[in-house]
């Protein structure tokens, strides 16, 4: 019977059709989990097993599985009820065999498609008749009309998925909601009148220099590519969030669709998400507005900080954003262009400048003209939102309580900009406390709030910023070459440039993006819009340096202005001069009176009047000027009424910096004064907040001039105040990457040797470091110095986290293939002990993979131990993975076993082109399958590598086949059925034989969730009667019998299952019965090599990080009289598994005093110490001196236990000479502690002098 014959089907309230699949699931779960209270939801795109949803049974409830069904176009289905009974067909299978597994009683299909009610015949009563006829359990179907009356009631869902309902009625609930506690309509209007004002303010492209202007916002944005601060804990909520994200655009048809794997890099000691662009790894970025207007991360990571350097589009970005959202608001979005987002959720955006809240904070109302004007109310956080809505309303009555109220009702998003421009440093540590506090008050009673805060990266050590703890961070990326052009099509059509000319633009771009200063200065958006602009007007003919590329560019809009204005014809250089000097002011202004950088018309005249004044000019001519400045060279704006300020900062720092220039004096012999161009150099570059100011006055100084500004950084390096910091640094590399110091050799040199001396180089050896994530030195600016700085001491460097910060620093400093002879040479030169580590930094120097196939197989058969040939063969899979394809059968066929095996090295997934055995080493790693089991539906699969290789080999091809399976396998019921992991280990046991990673994936499988997956019959841990997967799920029914334990282990064979008993018996025994077994235990790991023993360890801290701590899984005790006599690696692996019952006593009397006979102990005992001292704090010289001492025996990091504590506590008791003389030896103190070390220092140093105050006390710009 068709739909027609039954009458026309109700036409459903809501516009369920308009969400894709994902989001309609996601939907569904959300009514779901109001209605059914302990309800599980399965990620979306990834296979379920027939549940989008799982209801599971438990003390007076039955189970019940929930699938969700969307129909794209319901108006083409003919008949409604075949339709949901076919799409029910195509599940029985799997809903057959939840019921058989009693996963579940009850079925539930939710649809979009909306049901008739005619007895017998009508849809809902035929659908009902099929399940009840086709299914073993009681079944039912929600049909639109169920979603619609769980969705009126649902108003937040409503504005979380606004394509629901039409644009006007998604944006009347909104306002209705702000006024939902039954209050009069003030609130609203001031609401309104508020995000009206600041669309007015905003709606255009601020930088009205490059004649954009009016040029909506949305039609020049570009999205910037974000990435995520590197996280070390892989359990990290924003870090499982940012990957759902990445693999939901890969999916998609989207920016990052070209990209054919995506994965996360597995080492603690980077934790980056990778992806693969090109064949190469990169780190994985998605388009800050995508990533920030994602419902899914938005909903999840609700506290973020933004970070970029300037001119690279933070600000442009949450002015985006919050238009979006007035747009939307106000019904001026063309809903018709998906790339305006406007299907992201709906919410009400506050916009604040920090500077303001500064201001506010101080006990001043910065939206009033006068910057001295007191607002009398209590200074929080939250009088000034209320104070901001109140005053750009127009005066409408609005106070805290109003504010909470909103934030209760209505979803709300804060967008907090520019932390950075609040210049002073207590002002700024006042900011942050108000920030983070009012946030919290304002979560207490929040429906729906998020956060988004801009900033500036600090490069000083007691900068106050916000805690990683309870913020997540993202960096802006560099813009690409592509990014570049799409831009370059956007300013094109802006500007009205016809078809022909956009080609040439394009061309003449791309090729000078090609040179590496003209690369640097496209990669953000400011820059890149004044390159477009000089291209169009002068060709390809266009400056090198950033300072030059802003002087050319103010020329070139002068020339086009004096066309247009008799003022500016008549007095241009005045006008210059006269915006030079308002920059320097009011950059001064905000640093010395802590103000906002704002002046009313008032202020403005008297400064143009003073400047007039001390120039003997006319002062007749002021109204014209006024005009001049404000009216026509635009460089000054008023977003509030009576105010002027610089509508970028960038402008102002870069006007500032040429008035230092341009004014200052020159010191004759006999006749000397202060405030030469050297002082005022130092002067500003001593300062963070004039940090930009000194980088564009650097760009100033011509080449005679580059040996002074040496010697000023030299200078400023070697300040007692600064001595320690990375900040001078950091300035200094700037510079250099500026290209101001590439006409002078002497000059390059010299700073290079300055700022990468021993304190210097250790701070660049840090990820992050001086240098920068991402950016480098080009050869001809310092890097090929740096590079040959770095190799001296990297030679005298074993295998740690010091060898891997200079062999990564230096990689990105030299020549792949000079690097690659500089490794041969200096690895055939060592003797056979030391090669294994200096293998290891070879894999860091990202050389392996460029030697050849005859050098490996020599390195590999040859110049290694042979006790550590699986180790380095582990290496090259993960370092030369295309190259290991390429080795000799016999030889390939061992690769693999080592990969497989107990000996192997951590296999590390660097930047090179995937390989077939190396594509199998991630298939098969404990750590990608451990991330599948604790996150329910598993991660997608790392897709097969071999399609370049070589098909004649029988083991590529058997490597290929095995990983194809184990991948199919691994995104399936890991986390519920044995038999995914029986299949896999059966695929590994029939191509390879029994290997390590075979025992490794069997005890990771017992921790699966059904309790009916009992291993039932296989009471025997080395029967061979019973798959591996259901001995060891049967072993863990046996925790407690002691007996049985001991029997399984006279069962054992060789060293292999001896290790699997321990491994077995650690993860899933009860602690008493481990009590009773430590001598056999010890005895099974004495047997194994020191190598054997470090890749143990590691596979039982892998497979403990998922694995339940059941309640009566208490911590071991060792008995004193035992901690002397275990070997010291039966303790660690006690204390990292299990957890001793007094870890310090092991730690002290069993593991320290063995340190030094056993290295990878050391780097092992590192964080378990370091764990111990952060509990409480650093108390004491003596603590520092212990962390020193096994730091240099570990040579590793700990990065994730420093970070567990979200920063290092300090006891003011230690003394600052202490501190001192260790920041002399930086070598031997962990990062962090050098972190700590550079922090006390500078929280003891004396405080920065302004700007002004020694422009007046030296009397700079007195004649």
């Amino acid at each position: 019977m068709s739909a027609d014959s039954e009458g026309t089907a109700p036409v459903g309230t809501y516009r369920y059709e308009q969400l894709h699949e994902g989001k309609f699931q996601m939907l569904c779960q959300a009514l779901l989990v109001r209605e059914f209270p302990g309800v599980q939801c399965f990620p979306i795109n990834m296979p379920d097993g027939g549940r989008d949803a799982l209801l599971p049974a438990g003390p007076n409830r039955e189970g019940i599985v929930f699938q969700v069904k969307l129909a794209r176009t319901p108006e083409k289905i003919r008949d409604y009820a075949e339709w949901v009974i076919d799409a029910v067909k195509g599940e029985l299978e799997k809903v057959n065999k939840l019921a058989l597994r009693g996963v579940m009683s009850n079925y539930l299909l939710i649809t979009n498609i909306s049901g008739s009610s005619h007895l017998d015949v009508g849809s809902i009563d035929r659908v009902d008749r099929f399940l009840a006829d086709s299914l073993p359990l009681p079944a039912q179907c929600w049909w639109a009309d169920d979603l619609d009356r769980r969705v009126d009631s649902a108003w937040d869902l409503k504005l979380r998925y606004p394509d629901l309902l039409n644009g006007p009625d998604v944006v009347r609930l909104l306002w209705e909601r702000s006024t939902s506690d039954g209050r009069n309509e003030r609130r609203s209007d001031a609401l309104k009148a508020y995000v009206t004002h600041q669309h007015s303010q905003e709606n255009t492209v601020r930088f009205k220099q490059a004649a954009l202007s009016p040029t909506p916002l949305a039609d020049l944005f570009i999205d910037v590519p974000a990435t995520l601060r590197p996280v070390r804990d892989k359990e990290n909520k924003a870090l499982s969030v940012f990957i759902d994200v990445l693999h939901s655009r890969h999916d998609e048809s989207s920016s990052i669709g070209q990209f054919s794997q995506l994965r996360m890099l597995m080492s603690n000691e980077t934790g980056e998400v990778v992806m693969l662009s090109r064949g190469r790894w990169q780190p994985a970025a998605i388009g800050g507005a995508d990533l920030l207007l994602d419902d899914h991360f938005s909903s999840n990571v609700r506290r973020i900080v933004l970070e970029g350097a300037p001119g690279q589009g933070k600000s442009t970005l949450v002015q985006y954003l919050a238009e979006l959202q007035r747009m939307r608001l106000l019904g001026e979005l063309d809903t018709s262009d998906p790339s305006h987002n406007w299907h992201s959720p709906l919410v009400l955006p506050l916009k604040l400048e920090l500077r303001d809240l500064a201001v506010w904070l101080n006990g001043y109302n910065p939206w009033e003209p006068s910057r001295r004007t007191e607002h009398g109310e209590q200074p929080t956080f939250e009088t000034a939102l209320a104070g901001q809505i109140r005053t750009l309303s127009g005066g409408i009555q609005f106070d805290v309580g109003d504010l909470h109220s909103t934030v209760r009702s209505t979803p709300v998003v804060l967008l907090l900009d520019a932390l950075d421009e609040v210049a002073d440093l207590e002002d700024r540590r006042l900011v942050v406390e108000q920030v983070s506090s009012g946030i919290n008050r304002l979560e207490s009673s929040a429906q729906d709030l998020r956060v988004v805060i801009t900033s500036r990266p600090t490069a000083i050590a007691n900068s106050p910023t916000f805690p990683q703890e309870r913020f997540t961070y993202l960096k802006l990326a560099p813009i690409s070459p592509e990014l570049a052009l799409d831009y370059t099509d956007k300013w094109a059509r802006a500007m009205k440039v016809n078809d022909r000319d956009i080609r040439e633009l394009r061309s003449v771009l791309s090729s000078k993006m090609d040179a590496p200063h003209m690369a640097d200065l496209a990669k953000n958006t400011m820059q890149l819009s004044i390159l477009l602009d000089l291209i169009q007007h002068r060709g390809s003919s266009l400056p090198d340096k950033r300072t030059e590329l802003y002087d050319t560019y103010m020329d070139v809009f002068l020339n086009r202005e004096a066309e247009k204005s008799p003022i500016v014809r008549q007095q241009r250089p005045l006008i210059v001069d006269i915006h030079r000097y308002l920059a320097f002011t009011l950059h001064s202004m905000a640093e010395n009176d802590r103000a906002s950088g704002r002046i009313n018309a008032a202020e403005l005249e008297e400064l143009l009047t003073t400047y007039l004044k001390s120039e003997g000019q006319p002062l007749d001519i002021v109204a014209n000027l006024r005009m001049g400045v404000v009216e026509r060279f635009f460089a000054l704006t008023s977003n509030i009424q009576g105010t002027y300020e610089f509508e970028v900062q960038p402008i102002r720092e870069y006007f500032a910096a040429r008035y230092l220039y341009e004014t200052a004096p020159y010191s004759p012999t006999g006749r000397e004064r202060d405030g030469t161009l050297p002082d005022r150099f130092l002067a500003v570059a001593r300062s963070p907040y004039w940090m930009n100011v000194a980088r564009f006055l650097g760009g100033c100084f011509s080449k005679g001039e580059l040996p002074a500004l040496a010697d000023c950084l030299i200078e400023l390096l070697d300040d007692p105040d600064l001595r320690y910091s990375r900040y001078p640094r950091a300035l200094s590399v700037q510079l250099l990457q500026d290209w101001v110091f590439t006409q002078s050799v002497r000059s390059t040199n010299a700073v290079v040797d300055a700022v990468f001396d021993d304190l210097g180089l250790r701070f660049a050896a840090v990820p992050g470091g001086v240098v920068g994530e991402g950016s480098a030195l080009h050869e001809t600016a310092g890097g090929r110095r740096l590079a040959s700085i770095v190799w001296r001491r990297l030679r005298g460097e074993r295998a740690n986290s010091r060898a891997r910060g200079l062999a990564e620093l230096m990689a990105n400093h030299s020549d792949t293939n000079e690097r690659a002879q500089l490794w041969v040479e200096e690895f055939l030169n060592r003797s056979e002990e030391q090669r294994p580590d200096w293998l290891e930094v070879g894999k860091w120097l990202r050389v392996l993979d460029v030697l050849s196939v005859d050098l490996i197989e020599r390195i590999i058969d040859h110049e290694i131990p042979a006790a550590y040939r699986d180790y380095a063969r582990s290496i090259f899979v993960g370092s030369a993975p295309t190259a290991v394809d390429r080795l000799p059968e016999k030889l390939r066929a061992e690769v693999v076993g080592s990969v497989l095996g107990l000996s192997s090295g951590k296999i590390y997934y660097g930047y090179g082109e995937p390989g077939c055995i190396n594509g199998l080493a991630q298939a098969s790693s404990t750590v990608l399958w451990r991330f599948s089991v604790s996150r329910a539906g598993g991660v997608p699969p790392v897709e097969p590598a071999c399609s370049g290789t070589p098909r004649h080999s029988e083991v590529l091809e058997s490597v290929h086949e095995v990983h194809e399976a184990l991948d199919k396998i691994r995104t399936g019921e890991v986390r519920e059925s044995l038999q995914p992991w029986i299949k896999a280990i059966n695929e590994l046991d029939s191509a390879f034989g029994r290997t390590w990673v075979a025992y490794q994936l069997a005890v990771l499988s017992a921790a699966i969730l059904d309790p009916k997956e009992r291993g039932a019959g296989a009471g025997s841990l080395f029967s061979t009667e019973y798959p591996l997967p259901a001995r060891v799920r049967n072993a863990r029914r046996r925790a407690r019998r002691l007996e049985w334990w001991k029997l399984q282990l006279s069962d054992a064979g060789d060293y292999l299952e001896r290790a699997f008993w321990v491994m077995t018996l650690l993860v899933w025994a009860d602690s008493s019965v481990i009590e009773m077994l430590l001598r056999e235990i010890d005895a099974v790991i004495r047997d194994l090599s020191d190598v054997q023993q470090a890749a143990f360890a590691s596979s039982l801290s892998n497979i403990g990080l998922v694995v339940d701590q059941p309640q009566h899984r208490r911590s071991v005790r060792v008995p004193a009289d035992m901690v002397g006599s275990l070997h010291p690696a039966t303790l660690y692996i006690l204390v990292d598994v299990r957890g001793a019952s007094d870890t310090s006593q092991v730690v002290r009397e069993g593991l320290l005093p063995n340190v030094e006979k056993y290295p990878w102990l050391a780097n092992r005992c590192f964080p378990t110490v370091l764990l111990s001292l952060l509990q409480s704090s650093i108390r004491s010289e003596e603590d520092v001196a212990v962390l020193e001492q096994l730091y240099n025996l570990a040579g590793q990091e700990a990065s994730s236990v420093w970070e567990q504590y979200g920063g290092v506590r300090v006891r003011s008791s230690i003394p600052l000479s202490w501190w001192i003389k260790r920041m002399e030896r930086p070598w031997d103190l962990p990062s962090r502690l050098l972190d700590m070390g550079e922090r006390v220092i500078s929280d003891r140093s004396k405080k920065v002098r302004s700007v002004a105050s020694i422009a007046d006390s030296e009397s700079w710009f007195e004649a």
